[in-house]
């Protein structure tokens, strides 16, 4: 999921910065992997152990409606993961500044809404497909 995510992210800020073409594509494989390895440290030891927390008080995790668990979880990540690697992308990218939460808060404002939808249409049904198909046995 990170790896997805991190992606499609990095793709969607570096085409929002620089105009989209195939070599936006180039340039994010080349310059994602430090991000993909924050985001998996940020994932496993902070946002997973709080979604974790977060989610019963949203919905009941044992819900035979299993789409709005997926959905409350995909939620409760994004909710956590998208203000971290927004502010980790600033810092990398502006220095410790005075300004930095004057340019982390816009980039936030523009990443969450999209990073919401894309885990949940995009990024989520892509990987639990995967998953399922990859250990169906």
């Amino acid at each position: 999921m990170a790896v997805s995510m991190v992606f499609v992210m990095a793709t969607y800020n570096s085409a929002m910065q620089y105009g989209f073409s195939y070599m936006t594509f180039v340039k994010v494989l080349k310059t994602m992997w430090l991000e993909l390895a924050v985001a998996f440290l940020l994932q496993t030891f902070i946002a997973a152990p709080v979604a974790a927390r977060l989610l019963p008080k949203i919905v009941d995790p044992q819900s035979k409606r299993r789409i709005m668990v997926s959905v409350a979880m995909a939620g409760c990540n994004v909710l956590i993961m998208a203000p971290l690697m927004t502010f980790y992308v600033c810092l990398v990218k502006n220095g410790i500044t005075l300004d930095l939460p004057l340019k982390w808060l816009p980039r936030l404002i523009i990443n969450f809404p999209f990073a919401l939808f894309v885990n949940v249409f995009y990024v989520g049904p892509f990987v639990r497909f995967v998953h399922r198909t990859i250990y169906r046995r």
